[in-house]
């Protein structure tokens, strides 16, 4: 393993471009756990690197340029736009989603009526009387002692 700093810089380079092969990551990796400075150098030539890449990415884009493309295609699209098939009403489908809307209504209405109903409803009190037939004969199961 080589210990010269200039090597793992060159490596580390070679890492970011996507240009290092499978050994020299390991040889990189093995590198920068073998001591936290180390790690220190490689992680600074990351944030070094991200920084280049995203100034890069800022500097790339003509912003008056993407400005008058986009003013050009709304005034002029090159395509028709279509709607997505979710947008796309069926009056059919808007028919049944009411009819089952109000139908699940009516469930959550009328179930918990019917079981209310049914055990807290109390039955009239009616008053048992012998038909006028019985009235004036003697009950037989009761016998008279006199």
């Amino acid at each position: 393993m080589k210990t010269n700093n200039a090597y793992y810089i060159d490596l580390i380079t070679s890492y970011f471009y996507g240009e290092a092969t499978s050994d020299e990551i390991r040889e990189l990796e093995n590198w920068i756990k073998t001591n936290p400075a180390n790690a220190t150098v490689f992680s600074e030539y990351q944030k070094t690197w991200k920084t280049v890449e995203n100034a890069r990415i800022e500097s790339s884009i003509d912003i008056d340029r993407e400005w008058d493309y986009l003013k050009s295609e709304i005034r002029n699209p090159k395509s028709e736009i279509r709607p997505l098939k979710s947008e796309i009403r069926n009056p059919k489908s808007e028919i049944f989603s009411l009819v089952f809307r109000v139908a699940a209504i009516f469930i959550l209405l009328a179930v918990p009526t019917f079981f209310l109903y049914q055990n807290f409803s109390r039955p009239a009190e009616k008053q048992l009387t012998p038909p006028p037939k019985w009235l004036n004969k003697p009950c037989p199961t009761v016998r008279s002692s006199l």
